[in-house]
């Protein structure tokens, strides 16, 4: 019985941990050059970036760093464009991938 429990659990564990990936994975060109995994684009930091810019549109103090506002937009695009994406759907599964390959990396 314990084996079993030890089966369901490391195979409950892979499945949880593991998500599809709908593009294929972009590698580093290089020396700043980040770009970022499929993974990265969760509600969770979606709703991070939309505080931080409000905190920045709320915030009357000169010198933000515009290139955190890139990087903020590019995490919220990023995660509606894949709640958006069917992966049965060719174009936007392709506009998706685009974005994955071409804008989804950390600016600076």
């Amino acid at each position: 019985m314990k084996y079993a429990i030890a089966i369901y659990l490391v195979l409950f564990s892979i499945s949880v941990n593991s998500e599809e990936s709908l593009c294929k994975k972009v590698e580093s060109k290089g020396e700043g050059h980040w770009p970022l995994d499929e993974s990265k684009f969760t509600k969770k930091r979606a709703n991070s970036a939309l505080e931080s810019l409000s905190k920045l549109t709320n915030n009357t103090s000169m010198g933000a760093d515009f290139v955190s506002v890139e990087n903020e937009l590019m995490y919220i695009k990023g995660y509606l464009l894949k709640q958006m994406t069917d992966p049965k759907d060719k174009e936007m599964r392709k506009e998706y991938c685009s974005f994955i390959e071409n804008d989804a990396y950390i600016h600076h």
